[in-house]
């Protein structure tokens, strides 16, 4: 995001916004965006935490008998910046669900995509 800020102040302006307002909507837009992208992936490797370390069904009826499971331990701790888990199968574990749960929302939209500009263009399909 730094490059792009870098990059649109090399631009000429092109609203009448002008100068310091343009690049100041840029920098603005990318650090609100860079905020709520860090949120919303800190909230979702929360949720993956403790969904990992949540008892099994079972195991919920002699939890009123047991004391509590501990918490997460330390190796699972979140990287302050980067949001990796200190814990290398952990973070594995992770990547993987999340491809899993986000392959085949993707593969449709590609490919509903696809069958879109296939019905608005038809004429890009065929042959030369």
């Amino acid at each position: 995001s730094a490059v792009c800020c870098v990059a649109f102040a090399a631009l000429p302006t092109f609203s009448v916004l002008g100068r310091p307002a343009e690049p100041a909507c840029l920098v603005g837009a990318l650090l609100l965006g860079e905020a709520v992208g860090y949120l919303i992936e800190r909230r979702l490797r929360l949720a993956h935490l403790k969904h990992i370390n949540a008892p099994p069904a079972a195991a919920t009826v002699a939890s009123a008998t047991f004391p509590p499971s501990p918490a997460a331990p330390p190796s699972a701790a979140l990287h302050l910046w980067t949001l990796e888990f200190a814990d290398a199968d952990l973070e594995a574990q992770y990547v993987s669900d999340r491809f899993v749960a986000t392959y085949v929302p993707l593969v449709l939209f590609f490919g509903a995509s696809a069958w879109l500009l296939a019905v608005a263009y038809p004429a890009s399909l065929a042959e030369n």
